[in-house]
């Protein structure tokens, strides 16, 4: 298990380098301006510190912005992992950012963790309700995409709006 403090503030990463607590730092945008600094200068001199990973986090709302942050984020120093929100947007700036080799930490990903736990809560009760075995539902759908999209064929496709997907003959695809 890793140990990461939650801080910006140069003193208390510090001291917590010099008790061997910690394994990194993740900062946010509050974090960063609490401490009245240029971000940039402040993520240097944190990346000096700490011998780990230091979590950086874009503030733009397209995956564009988010790209263009975490590009200007990555060239600061090899520690900076850049921390973007699980958001649509956000999502296509991790896929671009992996693509480019921009290290990346989807940020708020205990709460989409929560939400997809409700989800799974409702569903199990909605089957319950109706005497569905979900895993007997399971296993058969799988039997089913199976015989629909052998493995052979689909690896690597991510559906029918993928212009690579076999038969896609669509010329907006």
């Amino acid at each position: 298990m890793k140990f990461f403090i939650d801080t910006a503030n140069i003193d208390e990463i510090r001291k917590a380098c010099e008790l061997g607590l910690i394994d990194g730092v993740t900062t946010n945008p509050s974090l960063i301006s609490k401490e009245g600094r240029d971000p940039n200068a402040l993520f240097r001199e944190i990346c000096a510190i700490v011998d780990g990973p230091v979590n950086a986090e874009v503030v733009g709302l397209t995956a564009e912005d988010m790209i263009r942050e975490a590009e200007g984020l990555s060239k600061i120093h090899a520690n900076i992992v850049v921390k973007i929100p699980m958001s649509e947007t956000g999502l296509e700036a991790i896929s671009r950012c992996k693509a480019e080799g921009i290290k990346t930490n989807p940020a708020k990903r205990s709460e989409v963790a929560d939400e997809l736990a409700d989800v799974l809560c409702y569903v199990m009760a909605l089957a319950n309700r109706l005497e569905i075995d979900l895993s007997a539902a399971v296993q058969a759908k799988m039997l089913k995409n199976a015989k629909k999209y052998p493995v052979e064929q689909f690896r690597g496709y991510f559906g029918p709006e993928d212009p690579r997907w076999p038969g896609c003959e669509s010329p907006e695809h």
